[in-house]
């Protein structure tokens, strides 16, 4: 990563998104917070629409990085952060539409916590109230967010509009703030072997594991547009499966074997349990429900053979738990806040 004094750098994956990027690169350049003190990386993963000339052609503001490939999710982003000359970092996903104050509240949040290595933003989904009037001034008086819930899914949460951070344990990979500082110390962003799918949820676990704090910045808005459909019964299961798959990968790499092995059931039935959250017509969700069940059985299976990939990862996280910690992310290695400490700076719903 490059060490400019600039106070953040926007990354836009973009893959064959020519649809998507007026809207998404039209807002994030016209922001409250001042032009010279941020730059907009837009990533281009190998795209075949033309996207990535168009961009160079039409949003001059924007520095185009064009890879050969399509290196997916994870790996798309973790090299276009090697291009970043921020001290934050904001990624952000090219289906997006984000409010004029959006970027100075994930800065202004993330330079008033010294605590806070991480946050992720008020993102409304289509299915939300205020949605498609996709108002880039006003505020909603709704924060919504994503969470971690008891069966290691992620859930949509979401409670009345306030101004204190609201302290989490995910942060949504569509939109999040992290400290460059952070990142420089851990061996990637996003875990390459996930390609896309719960790479987020394996990001804000293994920060947590490694005892920092995330939150939710309730005044940084955007709209995720989601128009992406899978397109065929076998890229539907491809998703439920990669799903799944990574979801167990990301806790069995920061869990101890017992503790891992008494969550697993949780693990399995968890993705099927968190179908009732899309309130489906009790048919649609019986069926959909049923799918997931062989889903989940193929997804252990999955996880079970990349497993040993992760042993000296596990033995590094073991090192890591038995050392001391410094208490601020200014300070060298990592950071765990003391308890007294835990919920000081922010609210809760």
């Amino acid at each position: 990563m490059q060490t400019d004094q600039l106070d953040a750098t926007v990354i836009i994956l973009g893959y064959n998104g020519l649809g998507y990027v007026d809207k998404c690169l039209g807002s994030v350049l016209d922001q409250d917070f001042p032009g010279e003190k941020f730059e907009v990386i837009w990533a281009d993963n190998g795209s075949t629409d033309g996207s990535a000339e168009y961009v160079k052609r039409q949003f001059l503001a924007a520095r185009v990085v064009q890879f050969d490939s399509n290196y997916g999710f994870a790996e798309g982003n973790n090299r276009a952060a090697k291009e970043a000359r921020g001290r934050y970092l904001v990624f952000l996903n090219q289906d997006t539409i984000v409010h004029r104050g959006w970027l100075q509240a994930l800065v202004e949040t993330m330079d008033a916590h010294d605590d806070i290595v991480a946050c992720q933003a008020n993102m409304l989904m289509p299915w939300h109230a205020g949605f498609h009037s996709f108002d880039r001034i006003g505020y909603s008086d709704v924060v919504h967010f994503q969470e971690v819930d008891r069966y290691g899914c992620v859930v949509y949460r979401e409670c009345p509009m306030q101004e204190a951070i609201i302290p989490c344990a995910f942060l949504a990979g569509a939109c999040f703030i992290i400290d460059r500082r952070i990142v420089e110390r851990m061996p990637y962003i996003f875990d390459p072997l996930f390609i896309s799918y719960s790479e987020d949820l394996d990001l804000s676990l293994r920060l947590r594991a490694l005892g920092y704090r995330v939150a939710v910045a309730p005044r940084a808005v955007l709209y995720h547009l989601q128009y992406s459909k899978v397109s065929s019964v076998h890229s539907a299961f491809k998703k439920a499966y990669l799903t799944a798959r990574n979801r167990i990968l990301a806790h069995y790499k920061v869990m101890p074997a017992h503790q891992f092995a008494m969550f697993l059931p949780s693990l399995l039935f968890g993705g099927v349990l968190k179908i009732k959250q899309f309130h489906f017509r009790w048919i649609r969700g019986f069926l959909t429900m049923l799918a997931m069940l062989p889903i989940s059985i193929l997804a252990l299976m999955g996880a079970i053979r990349l497993m040993s990939r992760y042993h000296n990862y596990k033995r590094e996280m073991n090192t890591f738990h038995t050392s001391a910690r410094p208490r601020s992310r200014e300070s060298s290695g990592f950071h765990r806040p003391n308890q007294q400490a835990e919920h000081s700076n922010g609210a809760s719903c």
